[in-house]
C-alpha cells in the first residue's frame, strides 16, 4: 500500500470536514479524524493543516485535496508532500528509507505510518518557515557588523516580532501532538514500531532543530529591540541636551 502525505495549510477545520465526508470514522479526536472507505483505503486528516492517503489513486488524492482545501486556514501554494510504502514481510519489521515491511497489516498499523508520515511533513512545514525567519534575521545582523546599525523602522520590527510570535505559538500549539499516541501504548508491537518510524522520520531531532531555530530567533528579536531603544534613548538624550543648550543661550543672550 502506498501512503501520500500532504501540508495543505496550516489549520484544517475538521468540523466542516466531518459534514462534508460520508465514509466510515474509524477514530477521530480533537485534532484527527481517520476515514475508511471500501477497498481497504484510508484518508487521515489532522488539525494542523496536514491529510495523508492510503491506497488511492493520484487522480482520487487531486479530487480529495480541492474538496478538503475548502475547509483549510492559510493554504500553501506550493504544498510539501511525502510518500511512504507498507509491504507485508513474514518475519520482524523492517524500516526503510521508502517503505516499511511489517508482518501485520491492520488498521492500527496503518494509521500509525500514516500519523509519523504526516507529522514528518508538517515539521518539514515549520522547518521551511523558521528558516526563513533565520534568514531574514542575518540579513540585519549583517548589517549591524557592516555598518553599525540596522536599516529597519520600529514599526517594521515589532511587525517581524509578531509574525514569529505567531510562528511560534503554531508550533508550539502543534508539536506536542506529535507525542506517542494512544494506541502505542497499549500495544506493545505498536510502541515498538513507533519508536522505529519516529527515528526513521528523524522526528524527536528534527523538533529539536525547530525548537533550537525559535530561540535563536528570539533571542536575534530581543537584541534587536534593545537595541532600537538604546538608540532612541541615545537621541532622546541628545535632544534634551539640544534643548538644554538652546534656554541656556536664551537667558544668556
Amino acid at each position: 500500500m502506498k501512503i501520500r502525505a500532504f501540508q495543505l495549510g496550516e489549520n484544517l477545520d475538521l468540523g466542516c470536514i466531518k459534514e462534508v465526508f460520508t465514509a466510515k470514522i474509524l477514530y477521530h479526536d480533537t485534532d484527527s479524524i481517520l476515514y475508511k472507505n471500501d477497498g481497504d483505503k484510508y484518508i487521515y486528516l489532522f488539525k494542523f493543516g496536514a491529510v495523508c492517503f492510503g491506497g488511492y489513486t493520484s487522480d482520487e488524492i487531486t479530487n480529495y485535496i480541492s474538496i478538503i482545501s475548502k475547509s483549510c486556514s492559510k493554504t500553501i501554494s506550493n504544498k510539501l508532500s511525502d510518500e511512504y510504502e507498507i509491504e507485508i514481510k513474514d518475519d520482524d519489521n523492517e524500516i526503510g528509507y521508502d517503505k516499511v515491511r511489517i508482518s501485520k497489516l491492520d488498521n492500527d498499523t496503518i494509521a500509525l505510518v500514516m500519523l509519523n508520515l504526516a507529522q514528518s511533513v508538517t515539521l518539514d512545514h515549520y522547518l521551511q518557515q523558521t528558516e526563513s525567519l533565520l534568514s531574514e534575521i542575518q540579513k540585519y545582523a549583517y548589517e549591524l557588523n557592516d555598518f553599525g546599525k540596522i536599516k529597519i523602522s520600529r514599526k517594521k520590527l515589532v511587525k517581524f516580532i509578531g509574525k514569529s510570535l505567531i510562528l511560534k505559538n503554531i508550533i508550539s500549539e502543534n508539536l506536542y501532538i506529535f507525542d506517542t499516541p494512544p494506541k502505542a501504548w497499549e500495544n506493545e508491537s505498536l510502541n515498538t514500531l513507533n519508536d522505529e518510524l519516529k527515528k526513521s522520520f528523524l522526528l524527536e531531532s528534527r523538533t529539536r532543530s525547530i525548537q533550537d531555530d525559535i530561540g535563536i530567533i528570539k533571542e536575534n528579536l530581543d537584541f534587536f529591540i534593545n537595541f532600537l531603544n538604546d538608540r532612541r534613548m541615545f537621541m532622546l538624550e541628545y535632544i534634551i541636551l539640544a534643548l538644554m543648550i538652546i534656554e541656556f543661550l536664551r537667558i544668556f543672550f
